[in-house]
């Protein structure tokens, strides 16, 4: 039996974001991550909170679920309206032509416009 390919069905609602691939090496017997920054075309919603786990979640972070035709690893970056988000989980609908993540709001300082139109330049440019 053939596989409804669905992630067509995303193409309406997409948007574009930024995802930073993480690498990991060690140096010096340290562990270093390195990102690529990748813009890439998905679907973002607020998280359902009842699937999230109230024994593990910070009431203080905003979590989102992520839907996109493109690969996605757990601990990859989304960068979305100016937020940068964690991705923690990851379901694998390859099958069905998508990915979907939940992602989990890192608190760091908030962006400068240069600092968003930077990321966003280096995103296009290396794609």
């Amino acid at each position: 039996m053939k596989l409804l390919k669905t992630g067509n069905a995303l193409k309406r609602f997409e948007q574009l974001v930024v995802l930073k691939k993480v690498t990991q090496t060690v140096e010096n017997f340290e562990p270093v991550n390195s990102y690529i920054n990748m813009p890439i075309k998905a679907v973002i919603q607020p998280a359902n909170p009842e699937r999230l786990n109230i024994y593990t979640v910070d009431f203080k972070l905003r979590y989102i679920k992520i839907h996109s035709i493109s690969e996605m690893a757990v601990n990859d970056i989304i960068v979305y309206k100016n937020r940068d988000y964690i991705l923690i989980e990851l379901q694998d609908y390859d099958d069905y032509g998508y990915y979907e993540a939940l992602g989990e709001e890192i608190k760091t300082a908030p962006r400068t416009a240069r600092e968003r139109s930077e990321v966003m330049r280096t995103a296009i440019a290396t794609q």
